[in-house]
């Protein structure tokens, strides 16, 4: 569900073509955590059923986290368009959120409270139905602008 979310959500983010420039690169961030690495399959699994997302072709890469410094380089050197944080992160989401200010890049949640902490898009489940969270100001610091149309389906956190 949360793949099939964040294809919709590529639809209302203004800046999600020039991102990708012509192919969606995103990266699966895992920690050690077992649960990490799990998740990520799945939704390796999940994204390799798509054609397209906002229109683009996309590659996935499942990279462990080493540092905020070494994440923010990858996007910036590999042209990520997409972070897509997993299970298993404490302390280090601040370091994320840190590193990724000014990098033009979508960081994307599989934890609900990550987006609280500075993860611009996460996804939670509120009286049993799914729910995009949306943290604005961290959206702005990544340079990740949304339409009016999404910030009134959803929940912003600032």
């Amino acid at each position: 569900m949360q793949v099939q979310l964040l294809t919709s959500v590529a639809d209302y983010d203004k800046g999600f073509a020039e991102r990708a420039k012509g192919k969606v690169k995103i990266v699966l961030l895992t920690s050690t955590n077992p649960d990490s690495a799990r998740a990520a399959t799945q939704i390796h699994g999940a994204l390799g059923r798509l054609a397209q997302i906002g229109g683009q072709p996309h590659e996935e890469s499942t990279v462990r986290f080493e540092s905020g410094a070494a994440l923010a380089n990858l996007c910036h050197t590999s042209g990520i368009s997409v972070v897509f944080i997993m299970p298993g992160f404490g302390s280090e989401i601040l370091d994320i959120k840190r590193s990724l200010d000014g990098v033009n890049v979508l960081s994307v949640a599989t934890v609900g409270s990550y987006v609280q902490q500075g993860v611009v898009l996460g996804f939670d489940v509120i009286s049993g139905k799914p729910k995009l969270l949306v943290n604005l100001a961290q959206a702005r610091a990544q340079k990740v602008n949304f339409k009016a149309e999404l910030l009134k389906m959803v929940k912003v956190v600032e």
